[in-house]
């Protein structure tokens, strides 16, 4: 299975990047900034520039995903607005990969 994870930088995004690849699936982690995610290199593993702020960057990341798991989180000094955004992303790729 083909697994999208939204939120990769973040303690949840780790944790779920991290059992999706140990049980061999093929993930896509889509980040603001893809160089902090602390992930282990595996060949099942893509990391991908993505931003909820910037329209079209999720839609094309989650391309071909069989699933997406936001594992979105805001600090205290985000809007917590970001999260919807979130969600509008992935509805507007299509309920193929909802």
């Amino acid at each position: 299975m083909k697994i999208a994870v939204l939120g990769s930088t973040g303690r949840t995004g780790r944790l779920v990047i991290a059992r999706a690849v140990e049980r061999g699936h093929d993930v896509i982690a889509l980040a603001r900034r893809p160089e902090q995610i602390e992930a282990p290199a595996a060949g099942n593993l893509r990391v991908v520039r993505a931003d909820v702020t910037q329209p079209g960057s999720v839609e094309a990341a989650v391309e071909g995903a069989d699933v997406v798991v936001s594992a979105l989180g805001v600090t205290r000094k985000q809007d917590p607005a970001l999260l919807t955004e979130g969600a509008r992303q992935v509805v507007s790729a299509g309920p193929r990969v909802v």
